[in-house]
């Protein structure tokens, strides 16, 4: 956060993008894999690595965070009704970005760093729904605002998030 109070954030916009059909069959997959790790190796991983280096965190922390961020997209996008074959090769794509994608591509080793088992709780906000904890923690505890751990942190214990729990459901009936 900044000295103002404004948040500061990250994100990576396609301004203008030049579509191309793809191959089918395997030749689809493997345009497809080789398309994602030339992404997320060539242009992703240098700018994760700088920008972890010049906030001190290590890299593996800021792929992480991307993890939960693509977790989040393929939620919404399993809510949408799609054409079973776009929603086959949304699942093919999205296995393999998150499971089978070799870490070398990342840096971050062997292990795909997007390879995470996720969670849920239930969600304070909206009963009856789950809300996704994160596979790492965004370290807005870190921050001079007193604003503590997030509800779908990573780091609280069943014990404090039910307490976060009965304070969130607290104030939105205040």
């Amino acid at each position: 956060m900044g000295e103002s109070g404004e948040w500061f954030e990250l994100a990576f916009v396609i301004g203008e993008a030049d579509l191309l059909p793809l191959p089918e069959g395997e030749e689809r997959n493997r345009a497809v894999r080789l398309a994602m790790d030339s992404f997320y190796g060539e242009i992703i991983r240098p700018v994760l690595e700088a920008v972890a280096a010049a906030a001190g965190v290590p890299a593996r922390t800021l792929w992480a965070t991307l993890a939960t961020n693509l977790k989040y997209a393929q939620d919404r996008l399993d809510e949408q009704e799609l054409p079973s074959l776009l929603r086959n090769n949304f699942a093919r794509d999205f296995a393999y970005l998150m499971k089978e994608m070799p870490g070398t591509v990342t840096g971050t080793g062997e292990r795909n760093p997007f390879d995470v088992r996720f969670r849920y709780a239930d969600s304070p906000y909206e009963p009856g729904k789950k809300v996704l904890i994160r596979a790492t923690c965004c370290l807005a505890y870190k921050t001079d605002t007193e604003y503590g751990y997030c509800y779908n942190c990573p780091k609280l214990s069943q014990a404090e998030r039910a307490e976060h729990y009965r304070k969130i459901r607290a104030k939105a009936h205040a």
